[in-house]
């Protein structure tokens, strides 16, 4: 090996001794330590020394390691600093849960199931009244065998190898009462990646579309639809944090709860599901922020045009709070041009112009909608450079 590489292994192996428990320090410092160490034995391609391997990691040790492990009793796992930095890693992560009697070792981590079988340990030994509080725990030791195990990495397979440790997580969040605690295990699990990708996807092709119609449309034709992914033609899903029967499964558990069960489907990325998560909200009244959020990410307004009640509840939803001009009402009216639902775009972006509605017919709509979508791409130019898919396909130069 080179100098450089003798170096940084000599320079690993100092900072895993020092993060090892045993070693005496401060937590806080062993765990920066335990960071740093992640960062240079990333998995491929995530390395902050790309090219270099941790000692005992290589092809060549395979044999090594077996017949270690052999001698010990073990079952073909490796006992490399990658491993044992793994299990130290997941220790410290786990370690605000108490761990409840639960070991943490190389073997624990050695593979999938393995990590599956520490995982589900952990979660039985977490009572139903700690899952409001340690459900962002379970789910960051999930990330970190996702950013850091080879085994875990999701990767064009749909969904990802650790589904069922996500499902198991979401599902005992919501039958346990900790239907928030669910929801941010979602999010943690960077669903809103996956469904942003969803409709990037979506808004591309709308976008060409439009670009091909070489202007505005059929006006007031409020039928054209966008193929999602899930549905035949739509965009292919993958990496997804539970499979599509698994996101049934959590939806129906939620089911006792319209507002949740609708949360649960639009957090998770099956279109399929959204539809009658949806309709059951028809008579749940006023919908909160975290619900109206979910459904402006998800782009799903024009679908509510045929439920004239929830449309309406949605509408109210996004002309409310102190957001509500700069970010809910824009998006909700970008959203329905995006699916060329003109008509409904314009009336609600000359409702929240403030137009008196003597003035409201189709060809102020026209010029209403026309400078509303240009003065907020125009500001979220200005402030981002970004905005939302759908503010973006309905930019007008």
């Amino acid at each position: 090996p080179s100098s450089l590489e003798s170096a940084r292994s000599s320079a690993f192996m100092e900072l895993q001794t020092f993060a090892d428990e045993s070693s005496g320090a401060p937590r806080g410092a062993r765990g920066a330590a335990l960071e740093l160490l992640g960062e240079v034995a990333g998995g491929e391609g995530s390395s902050a020394w790309p090219g270099w391997r941790p000692p005992g990691d290589g092809e060549d040790d395979k044999d090594t390691n077996e017949d270690t492990n052999a001698n010990e009793g073990g079952a073909g796992t490796s006992s490399s600093s990658a491993a044992r930095l793994l299990a130290m890693r997941t220790a410290a992560a786990a370690a605000p849960l108490g761990t409840h009697g639960v070991e943490i070792s190389e073997s624990s981590v050695a593979d999938a199931d393995a990590a599956g079988a520490c995982f589900d340990a952990l979660l039985r030994a977490t009572p139903d009244d700690r899952m409001a509080h340690d459900s962002c725990t379970l789910a960051r030791v999930l990330v970190l065998w996702e950013k850091s195990a080879r085994w875990a990495a999701p990767s064009s397979a749909a969904p990802r190898p650790m589904h069922a440790r996500w499902y198991a997580l979401i599902h005992r969040g919501i039958v346990a009462g900790a239907a928030d605690a669910a929801l941010e295990a979602v999010a943690v699990a960077a669903i809103d990646d996956v469904v942003q990708n969803t409709f990037t996807s979506q808004n591309t092709a709308v976008e060409e579309e439009e670009d091909n119609d070489e202007g505005w449309g059929e006006w007031g034709d409020e039928s054209t639809s966008v193929k999602g992914a899930g549905e035949p033609g739509g965009p292919t899903l993958t990496g997804a944090v539970v499979s599509e029967s698994e996101a049934k499964s959590l939806v129906a558990a939620a089911a006792e709860n319209p507002a949740v069960a609708a949360k649960v489907a639009l957090a998770l990325p099956y279109p399929s599901l959204r539809p009658g998560a949806l309709a059951a909200l028809v008579n749940d009244g006023d919908l909160d922020d975290e619900l109206t959020a979910l459904i402006l990410r998800a782009e799903v307004i024009p679908s509510l045009l045929s439920t004239p009640a929830l449309y309406q509840s949605v509408c109210d939803a996004v002309s409310r709070g102190e957001d509500a001009a700069t970010v809910k009402t824009p998006h909700a009216v970008a959203s329905l041009s995006a699916a060329r639902c003109h008509a409904a775009a314009a009336r609600l972006a000359m409702s929240a112009a403030g137009l008196h509605p003597a003035l409201v017919t189709n060809d102020a709509g026209v010029a209403v909608l026309e400078r509303y979508l240009r003065a907020h791409s125009k500001r979220v130019a200005d402030v981002d450079g970004g905005g939302s898919e759908a503010m973006r396909a309905n930019r007008v130069s």
